[in-house]
Parts: C-alpha cells; sequence; structure tokens
C-alpha cells in the first residue's frame, strides 16, 4: 500500500506519519510506502512516479496560500488519479467543495488518531486498491486473488495446468490453471514479475543476487535458487535494470 503525505509543516507532516506507521504496525503491513512532500513544485514534478498510489493525504491550508492543497487535489484528478484524497486541515472553509471533486475524508488538524486509523481501514480493504496490485489467477475450480507483494516466484508443476505460488510469508499455494503456465506469464502485467526460465516467473523485489545462470530468490527467510534459462536471460537483466532504475 503507497501513500502520499503533503504538508509544508514538517511538524504536522510529521504527525500524520508516525500515525500512519503506527497503523501499518497495528494492522501487520510491513508493505506500507510513504512518500513525503513539503511543496508543491516537488509533488507536481513527482506525479508521474505516483499515479498507482493507493491514497493521498493533502494540506489544504499551506504558508503560500489558503487553498493550495485543494488545488492540487484537482490537479491529481485532472491527471486521472482516481486513488482516495484525504484532507488534511486547520479550517472547515473548503469542507463542501472538498467533495465535489470525490474527497474521501476530510480531517480537522490535530487529525485525531481514530479518525485516520478508520480512514486507512477502509481504504485497506478496498477491493479497487487489492486489484490493482494483485493478481487474479484463473483455476479450473476458481479464481485466486494474491497480492503481489505477498509472491516470492510462480512455479509450473510437471503436471499440465497446475502451478505453485510460492508466498513471502506463508506456505504455498498450489492452483489448477485454467489455461497453461505460459498463459499465465501473459496475464502478469505488473513490472516486477519476470519469467526467467520455461517453468519460473519471480517477483525482482525478492532477487538477492544473480548469476549466468542462477537467481537467488529471498523468502522465508532464506535463500531460493531458481534457474535462469539462456532464453530469458537478456529479457530478466533488461527489466531488472528498468525495474530498478524506476525506484
Amino acid at each position: 500500500m503507497r501513500i502520499v503525505v503533503f504538508d509544508d509543516s514538517d511538524e504536522d507532516r510529521r504527525s500524520v506519519v508516525t500515525l500512519i506507521q503506527s497503523w501499518a504496525s497495528m494492522r501487520i503491513r510491513p508493505d506500507i510506502i510513504i512518500r513525503e512532500f513539503d511543496n508543491i513544485d516537488s509533488l507536481s514534478f513527482a506525479l508521474p512516479e505516483l499515479l498507482e498510489y493507493d491514497a493521498f493525504f493533502l494540506d489544504i491550508m499551506t504558508s503560500c496560500s489558503q487553498d493550495e492543497g485543494y488545488h492540487l487535489a484537482e490537479t491529481l484528478r485532472t491527471n486521472g488519479i482516481l486513488a482516495p484524497i484525504i484532507f488534511i486541515t486547520n479550517s472547515k472553509a473548503h469542507l463542501i467543495e472538498a467533495f465535489e471533486i470525490s474527497t474521501f475524508r476530510y480531517l480537522i488538524k490535530p487529525v485525531q488518531k481514530n479518525k485516520l486509523y478508520e480512514a486507512l481501514d477502509h481504504i485497506s480493504s478496498s477491493p479497487s486498491i487489492y486489484r490493482l496490485h494483485s493478481i487474479v489467477f484463473h483455476g479450473l475450480e476458481d479464481d485466486l486473488l494474491i497480492e503481489n507483494d505477498k509472491i516470492a516466484y510462480i512455479e509450473a508443476h510437471t503436471i499440465k495446468h497446475q502451478a505453485s505460488v510460492h508466498l513471502v510469508s506463508s506456505e504455498d499455494v498450489d492452483i489448477r490453471l485454467l489455461g497453461s503456465f505460459s498463459d499465465l506469464t501473459e496475464t502478469i502485467l505488473s513490472k516486477e514479475f519476470v519469467q526467467c526460465h520455461r517453468g519460473y516467473i519471480i517477483n525482482l523485489n525478492y532477487v538477492r543476487r544473480y548469476n549466468a545462470t542462477d537467481v537467488y530468490i529471498w523468502t522465508m527467510g532464506q535463500e531460493i535458487l531458481i534457474p535462469l534459462g539462456k532464453k530469458y536471460r537478456d529479457s530478466f537483466l533488461n527489466q531488472l535494470i528498468d525495474y530498478h532504475k524506476e525506484l
């Protein structure tokens, strides 16, 4: 779950960030990523990187303007960002117009912990969030939705139409695929996944190291060796480099 916090007050911004981190700790959400911004220019410059973020906490009133945060929210919507916007402000002056741009919450400073927790609970349980950062495995019996960050790698079985999804911190999940393993590779569009062998798809976030023939994945507290096929070596290296450049 990726979150932006914008506030030109260092004290107020850090207070919100601390509350989010506290919520993440209580809900056991180690996947939380927070980007902090203290001015409009830096956030606007980073906008292309924020298109798939899950929530935006925006201060309305800044030292430069009484409604700078509101206009920032309008910019987000204009750029096609539909993620929940939570305004944090000292005033109720923009309460009515805020909801004209589909604002999710309007929180008055100092932000109350229970109000912020309630907003994050709702956002984190939203199906749209999980679909955005998850893979849907279409099986013979039913479909399976698994969050990207929980998947270390996917392994094809020798038995046709069967695969194992190896999770980072829990037991593996076996699934009988509706199509073939090669069909599965075509449906995984997330940038962090790449096929490195005819029988393996790996999550680039968990690549520890690699050589000419193998990739080492960190999962379940240990390194797992995954074969690197010659046919897939160049695409693996290129995608790994491009992915970490973006990060």
